[in-house]
């Protein structure tokens, strides 16, 4: 039964993000667009499901982290492995706060709060991670699909069992 939700919710999952992503013309359209998408792509990181999470990902994606770092696709799919194979349990709500929409393109300021558990390599207890961040991602058409084009991430804040991360 819990398998079978699982399937179904990784099922709705990749259509929303396929299926809505030809409706997004009007600055209406564009923000159920993306909030349904952004619905998606939590559901998604909560399933580890890296397949769908790249598809939504233009080819020439790429990523400004904090650290003023620029990640290509292929760096954030190797880091999504990586994140995704250390936690057991990973949870996201990502709540738009801004949509605009010029010259087929989507422009969104959202807000990300993030929990995961995992296991400590060196002590094997269980950890808590919380992650509170804002990022700008721009949305582009590409052959009738909209898709991710960058994220530029605009603040972050991390604790590990309820110590703060630097960055």
């Amino acid at each position: 039964m819990i398998i079978r939700a699982i399937k179904n919710s990784l099922v709705y999952s990749a259509l929303a993000l396929s299926t809505l992503s030809a409706h997004a013309d009007s600055v209406k359209d564009a923000r159920h667009f993306i909030v349904a998408a952004y619905q998606a792509i939590d559901t998604a990181t909560a399933h580890k499901d890296s397949k769908t999470l790249l598809s939504q990902l233009a080819p020439n994606y790429q990523m400004l982290n904090i650290k003023g770092q620029r990640l290509t696709r292929s760096d954030v799919s190797r880091h999504m492995q990586m994140w995704f194979s250390r936690t057991t349990e990973l949870k996201t709500h990502t709540s738009v706060i801004n949509v605009s929409v010029s010259n087929n393109k989507i422009v969104v300021v959202a807000k990300e709060f993030g929990k995961a558990f995992g296991i400590n390599s060196r002590t094997k207890k269980r950890i808590t991670i919380i992650s509170n961040s804002s990022f700008q991602d721009s949305w582009i058409k590409i052959h009738g699909r909209w898709l991710r084009q960058n994220t530029k991430t605009l603040r972050q804040q991390m604790t590990v069992d309820g110590k703060p991360l630097k960055f």
